[in-house]
């Protein structure tokens, strides 16, 4: 049986998923499964939960765009210091990221160097 504070955080952790799935057949799955988990709560605690899994969404995008970033520095970097410092970053922002995500930041990541080649 969940708590209500459970409940809360399996309503904000789902609405995250839904902002941030990579599919719209998972976004769909997504939403579908908000409605059941939010059943009896308030509308305060369904807004507040929107609220926070926008900022958790807002920081999981910002988290990527960081790691795709330092990646394409690492793999086009002309001097070992520059080379050094975004590894360091790549690291950190992809400690972020789900295993998903991390994937496809790094085929972004490659065709964004791609792109620069030609």
């Amino acid at each position: 049986m969940n708590t209500q504070s459970q409940q809360y955080n399996d309503l904000v952790f789902m609405l995250t998923l839904a902002l941030t799935a990579p599919t719209n057949a998972s976004v769909n799955r997504c939403w579908q499964m908000t409605d059941g988990i939010s059943m009896g709560m308030t509308p305060l605690e369904v807004e507040s939960a929107k609220s926070e899994a926008l900022a958790n969404a807002s920081a999981a995008v910002e988290a990527k765009t960081s790691f795709v970033s330092a990646l394409v520095t690492v793999m086009t970097a002309d001097t070992e210091s520059i080379h050094k410092k975004a590894k360091k970053m790549v690291l950190k922002f992809g400690a972020r990221l789900s295993e998903l995500e991390f994937d496809s930041g790094i085929e972004e990541a490659k065709s964004t160097v791609e792109a620069l080649k030609h």
